[in-house]
C-alpha cells in the first residue's frame, strides 16, 4: 500500500512530493537534498579496482589470469568502496529501498566526473546494459536503479543503453543471502531479449553494488553466450 501511495504522490509532481516527503542530506542533515553539494565532495570517487573473482587489488579491475576459467566477466569497475554505515551505503539504501529517484541526480555528476578522470577504462565500450528487475518488482518499486545508473554512464560516454537482458524469474533479494545462496538464487534468472545488438560488442553491464558478484557474473555468462566479445561490470560501489 505504501509503494502505491508513494507512486501516486510522485505523479503529482516534485513540489507536492517534496512537501509530503521532504529530503534531508544523509550526511549533514541539510534540508532539500539527498546529499548536499559539500557532502558530495566527501565521497571518495577514485575507483575500486579488483579482480572480479579473487578480489585481488590491481590497476584496472581486470580478471586475474588464474581466475579466468571461473568467470565470463572480463573486468569490473566501481567508483567507490561500499560501507553500509558510510555515506555511500546510506545513499544506496535510500536509492534501492526507499524509492528516492532523486539519488540519481546525486550520482550522475559523480559518474560523469569519474568517466572524465579515467578515460582509459572505457576505450573499448560499445553499449551499456542495465541489470534488469523482474516485472513484478519493477511494478512495486516504480523504477530500476540499474537503469538510471546505466543511463548516466551512457550519457557520460555517449553510448546507447541496450535492454539486452530480461529477468525471467523473480528471485529473492540478494542482499539477504550468503554467497552460496546468491549463486543458486540467481542461476538461470536472465535471458537475452535483443541479442543482435550485442553481437561482436564490448558490453558494460551496470548495477548499483558489487558484493559477491553473483548477479553480474550470471548476466555476463548470458551476454557472452549471445555473442558479446567482452563484458565489463560497472557499479557505483563495491563491497
Amino acid at each position: 500500500m505504501f509503494v502505491t501511495f508513494r507512486k501516486f504522490v510522485h505523479n503529482l509532481g516534485p513540489y507536492i512530493k517534496d512537501i509530503i516527503f521532504p529530503l534531508y542530506c544523509l550526511s549533514c542533515g541539510l534540508e532539500g537534498f539527498v546529499v548536499c553539494g559539500e557532502c558530495v565532495k566527501k565521497i571518495p570517487a577514485r575507483g575500486v579496482f579488483c579482480c572480479p573473482i579473487c578480489h585481488t587489488v590491481n590497476a584496472d579491475g581486470i580478471c586475474c589470469e588464474p581466475c579466468r576459467v571461473n568467470t565470463r566477466l572480463d573486468q569490473h569497475i566501481a567508483i567507490v568502496p561500499y560501507q553500509e554505515q558510510g555515506l555511500i551505503g546510506k545513499v544506496m539504501q535510500v536509492f534501492k529501498y526507499q524509492f528516492v529517484t532523486d539519488v540519481a541526480m546525486v550520482l550522475q555528476p559523480i559518474i560523469q566526473k569519474f568517466c572524465a578522470d579515467q578515460p582509459s577504462l572505457f576505450v573499448g565500450a560499445n553499449v551499456t546494459v542495465p541489470v534488469p528487475l523482474h516485472r513484478r518488482r519493477l511494478a512495486e518499486r516504480g523504477f530500476n536503479q540499474a537503469e538510471l545508473i546505466a543511463a548516466a554512464l551512457a550519457q557520460s560516454l555517449n553510448l546507447p543503453v541496450v535492454h539486452a537482458l530480461e529477468r525471467q524469474k523473480q528471485t529473492k533479494q540478494q542482499a539477504k543471502l550468503n554467497k552460496a545462496e546468491r549463486e543458486v538464487n540467481i542461476r538461470s534468472a536472465f535471458s537475452i531479449s535483443k541479442s543482435a545488438e550485442i553481437v561482436g560488442k564490448e558490453v558494460f553491464i551496470v548495477d548499483d553494488v558489487y558484493t559477491t558478484g553473483s548477479t553480474i557474473q550470471e548476466c555476463a555468462a548470458v551476454l557472452k553466450s549471445a555473442g558479446a566479445t567482452r563484458v565489463v561490470g560497472f557499479t557505483v560501489a563495491r563491497g
